[in-house]
């Protein structure tokens, strides 16, 4: 049986290794760090985006 992961090229697979070693290492944000920061920036967008009719 062939998984998702072993279609996947070998850059993505590196780069999902990575991120999870990085996060072991405790180098990335939490969810709630990054939404913190950018729903600030998406609310003070959405007054100079049109809507879409």
């Amino acid at each position: 049986m062939i998984s998702s992961w072993d279609s996947m090229p070998d850059e993505v697979r590196k780069g999902v290794e990575r991120g999870i070693d990085q996060s072991k290492k405790g180098a990335g944000r939490t969810h709630d760090e990054v939404m913190k920061k950018y729903s600030k920036l998406l609310k003070n967008k959405s007054k100079f985006v049109k809507p879409i009719l």
